[in-house]
């Protein structure tokens, strides 16, 4: 079971491909230390879904990581879907589209996370622990916030364990025992600090595919706006209601760290380099 991390992103409220940027004591990024976690949990192969042209931007990952685990490399397509709609732009086409740069390579199920967050060992657990072929690792909202400004968080929807939606919210912050954040309806809206919300930690096997291009059917008419994206929650929500998928949800205790905006770099930076400082395996 392979560890796919998206990184083909490209940072605009940070600034700059955060993906690239070092936290380590020695140069690492944030996603090595996701990798460790995995490897801990007993993953050997990392697939990298990365920007067309970039590929030499990783080979000094691909080297740190030489007989630990095997690193290989997918770059995201630019057009929509190669061969049927040729559409192309500099932003990437979202997370969801990312998933075919995988398609024709993965066969059974996968673990999925974003390259710009670290998810503590636990959620590598409770994915590989999880009888269904597809789960959710979700997070305590007041975990998952930013004092540097308000941040987008996909709030979880359940029926019993399992995940029924997930409505998203912009602009979410602290107000004293409460979050605050902008509904999809566009009214604010107060939240519980314990709200459950997906920071993209997930296991998925090869469902999502046929999804997958049912949503760029749906898509491909309003390709042009530039904003537009093909995201995740999308493909989940079409799976759920069509397929009756089971996606189960697993409350993780953490930590998460991320960066949203560049004044976040240095609290993740820290919060790293004190873990190294306490487990010799780190360094």
């Amino acid at each position: 079971m392979p560890l796919v991390i998206l990184a083909a992103g490209v940072g605009r409220r940070f600034g700059g491909q955060k993906q690239l940027t070092p936290v380590g004591k020695s140069g690492e990024y944030l996603m090595e230390f996701n990798m460790f976690e995995a490897w801990k949990a007993g993953i050997k192969s990392c697939w990298l879904i990365i920007r067309p042209g970039t590929q030499e931007l990783w080979y000094d990952l691909q080297e740190r990581w030489k007989g630990k685990m095997q690193v290989v490399l997918f770059e995201q397509p630019d057009a929509l879907l190669p061969g049927t709609y040729s559409r192309k732009r500099e932003k990437p086409w979202g997370t969801g589209h990312a998933l075919l740069a995988i398609e024709a390579a993965a066969r059974s199920p996968f673990l999925l996370i974003n390259a710009d967050d670290y998810y503590g060992s636990d959620a590598f657990k409770v994915l590989l622990q999880s009888e269904e072929d597809m789960a959710l690792a979700a997070f305590q909202l007041q975990d998952t916030l930013s004092d540097s400004g308000g941040v987008n968080r996909g709030v979880c929807l359940t029926r019993g364990p399992y995940l029924s939606g997930i409505e998203e919210y912009t602009e979410l912050a602290k107000s004293e025992n409460e979050v605050m954040g902008k509904a999809q309806s566009g009214e604010w809206q107060r939240l519980s600090p314990n709200t459950l919300v997906s920071m993209n930690c997930w296991k998925f096997d090869p469902r999502i595919f046929g999804q997958l291009h049912k949503a760029i059917e749906e898509f491909a008419p309003r390709a042009d706006t530039e904003n537009e994206e093909i995201l995740l929650p999308s493909l989940l929500q079409y799976g759920m209601i069509e397929e009756e998928w089971l996606i189960r949800v697993a409350d993780c205790s953490g930590p998460w760290y991320g960066m949203t905006f560049a004044e976040d770099l240095e609290m993740v930076r820290a919060a790293i380099q004190a873990k190294q400082e306490e487990n010799p395996l780190w360094k």
